[in-house]
């Protein structure tokens, strides 16, 4: 890897795939400047041009960090889904349950009406027949 660091506008374009080859070439790249740098320490060299470059290791480190920033983004992003996807389902549940339930409260209101007119009706037939009792 040279160059630039990459930006988090441009790996958020990139497959989970990609940002994962990404990753593992980064990390790669990065081991392989602290080796040199470790290399470069254990045989005394002094000589400015044969140092490792902070330069490129802050790149690696930038684009490693900020690969570990898009993917979070994603997986909050996933987690919202859900968690929407899971309140709208509650909703739904709601929804059904409350016409449930609201049927089932217009049929008891039926019932309850009918049996109301079917005991006033009973009580009209009590009330003849006593009368008609009473005058036979």
């Amino acid at each position: 890897m040279t160059g630039r660091a990459w930006k988090a506008s441009e790996l958020r374009l990139k497959s989970f795939k990609d940002l994962h080859t990404l990753w593992y070439v980064t990390l790669r790249e990065r081991n392989l400047l602290a080796t040199q740098k470790e290399e470069v320490r254990r045989l005394g060299v002094t000589y400015e041009p044969m140092q490792v470059s902070q330069d490129k290791v802050h790149s690696c480190r930038k684009t490693m960090a900020r690969i570990k920033v898009v993917i979070n983004e994603r997986r909050r992003a996933y987690l919202e889904a859900l968690k929407l996807s899971e309140e709208e389902k509650d909703k739904q549940a709601d929804r059904v349950l409350l016409e449930l339930q609201n049927t089932e409260l217009k049929e008891a209101a039926q019932k309850y009406r009918a049996k109301k007119v079917e005991i006033k009706h009973r009580r009209r037939l009590l009330r003849k027949t006593a009368v008609q009792e009473v005058k036979a």
